[in-house]
This record gives structure tokens, C-alpha cells and sequence, in this order.
């Protein structure tokens, strides 16, 4: 029985830190939508579709950004357009995404603009 507890236990392991670091985030968002989770339960919609990042805001505003990586887990975003009133940010700033981890159906992501960092989480619609 204690054999059976441990083989259990480290197979419960091996599964869940394999799912965590064998993930290429690269290909889990590509044509994809998005819940991009701020503040608790607030949320903006994400399509991400042809190497270009549309966050939809509000339903009325609208940020567009180019994707480019520099390897599976880090995706940079440069705004080529946004017309959101209360965000600053120009055409042409870059945003860096480095994607932590894969729980379930949520990617874990550290981002960072102007030096500013920020954590956040995106769930996998489609």
C-alpha cells in the first residue's frame, strides 16, 4: 500500500510539471481567442489571428498589435494602432509577454512596457 501511495504521488508529479514545461506558447495562441484577465474578474477579449494581436475593450475601443517572438515563450507586441482614451500608449511601443506556465485552460504571463512590469492571465476560448 505504501509503495502504491508514492507511485501515485509521483506520477500525479510527473504529469502535472511535464504539462508545465513542455508547453510552446508559441503554437497554443496562434488563431485563437482570448480572456486577457486584469483586476481580479475583469476581462478584455483578445483575437489573435495572422501574426496580428486585436484587444477589444468595452466593446468600443480597440488595440491592434503586430506579434513577433523571440523563441516559444516571449512575444512582443508592437502597437500599430489604439484608439482607448485612457491607455497611452502610441503606435510603434513594444510590449514584452513572457508566458510562465499552463494551468488547465489559462496561460500565466509577466508582462512589460516603458519598464513597467505586470502579471496577468489569459484563457484559451477557441
Amino acid at each position: 500500500m505504501n509503495y502504491t501511495f508514492k507511485f501515485l504521488l509521483f506520477t500525479l508529479f510527473f504529469i502535472f510539471t511535464t504539462d508545465l514545461q513542455s508547453q510552446n506558447f508559441k503554437e497554443l495562441v496562434q488563431n485563437v481567442e482570448i480572456k486577457n484577465f486584469y483586476e481580479g474578474d475583469n476581462f478584455n477579449m483578445i483575437k489573435i489571428k495572422d501574426g496580428l494581436h486585436h484587444e477589444i475593450i468595452e466593446n468600443k475601443y480597440e488595440i491592434i498589435s503586430k506579434i513577433s517572438w523571440t523563441n516559444e515563450n516571449i512575444m512582443y507586441l508592437e502597437i500599430l494602432q489604439n484608439n482607448v482614451p485612457d491607455i497611452p500608449f502610441t503606435k510603434g511601443e513594444i510590449l514584452k509577454y513572457s508566458f510562465l506556465k499552463k494551468l488547465k485552460n489559462f496561460i500565466i504571463y509577466e508582462g512589460e512596457i516603458r519598464g513597467k512590469k505586470f502579471k496577468g492571465k489569459y484563457e484559451l476560448m477557441k
